[in-house]
């Protein structure tokens, strides 16, 4: 049985978590989606950056 789940996991699974290389890729294809660009834009939204209002970039 155990043998069987080993064999599985390589299959795509293991792959993904095992090699480094490709955890590289699997964070930067959701940081291309609107997913990853989601957190930053509502950043902005509540936070904008503004160097004569400390008090508005610290809320």
């Amino acid at each position: 049985m155990p043998d069987e789940h080993k064999r599985k996991e390589p299959h795509s699974p293991e792959p993904r978590r095992k090699a480094p290389g490709q955890k590289s890729p699997e964070i930067k294809a959701p940081a291309n989606e609107p997913e990853a660009i989601e957190p930053p834009d509502k950043d902005r939204d509540y936070e904008p950056p503004d160097p004569d209002d400390p008090q508005r970039s610290g809320t």
